[in-house]
């Protein structure tokens, strides 16, 4: 009877201590953090490697642990491959958290009154995509023609080496298209991002 209350007091102690842990990892977050310590903030997320517009489409590359989540909070970080290729409904900052309801199967398309929409196949200009994102501003060079335009989003299929990667992009009805478009080649261009601030403005 003795050796069981002893077992019952020291199961008691373990279970008291390991609360007592849990608690005070919960409550050690660096308030500067992108969680703070408010309890409704405690949000097990990735956050941004750099600042990412509305309609941007995840990669690994943007993602990271938070350095400052808890080790229990690690726990219920969702799967990143879940979320690579998925789109942001609203601008996000760096450091900041990315979360799941901020994501998109689809990027928002709206209406353009003064444009017209143009497909541009950029598999085969894999150094494009290291810097396109939805909203820049860039320039179509088809044959001995160029006209500017600013992207709207890039649509990827499963394949390896986003081979199958298009440019979807806002450009002049005045301009005219002509040629293979899978020929045609996109350049950077200076200009604002008009096309990201018809996005939702919300930032965590």
């Amino acid at each position: 009877m003795k050796g069981r209350t002893v077992a019952q007091l020291l199961y008691g102690t373990g279970v008291a201590l390991a609360s007592a842990v849990l608690w005070w990892r919960m409550t050690t977050i660096p308030p500067g953090g992108p969680y703070g310590r408010s309890r409704g903030a405690l949000f097990a997320a990735y956050v941004a490697t750099r600042e990412l517009p509305c309609n941007h489409r995840l990669a690994a590359r943007d993602l990271v642990e938070p350095a400052e989540l808890p080790g229990a909070f690690r726990l219920h970080l969702p799967d990143m491959q879940s979320l690579i290729g998925r789109y942001l409904r609203h601008p996000v900052e760096r450091g900041k958290p990315v979360r799941v309801a901020a994501l998109a199967a689809l990027p928002l398309i709206r209406p353009v009154d003064q444009g017209q929409i143009v497909r541009v196949p950029v598999g085969e200009q894999p150094e494009v995509l290291d810097w396109l994102d939805a909203g820049s501003a860039v320039t179509i060079v088809y044959g001995d023609d160029s006209a500017p335009a600013e992207l709207v989003f890039v649509s990827c299929g499963n394949e390896p080496e986003n081979k199958s990667c298009v440019a979807v992009l806002v450009a002049p009805k005045t301009s005219v298209f002509k040629g293979d478009a899978a020929k045609w080649r996109l350049a950077p261009a200076a200009g604002p991002r008009h096309w990201s601030q018809q996005c939702s403005e919300q930032r965590d």
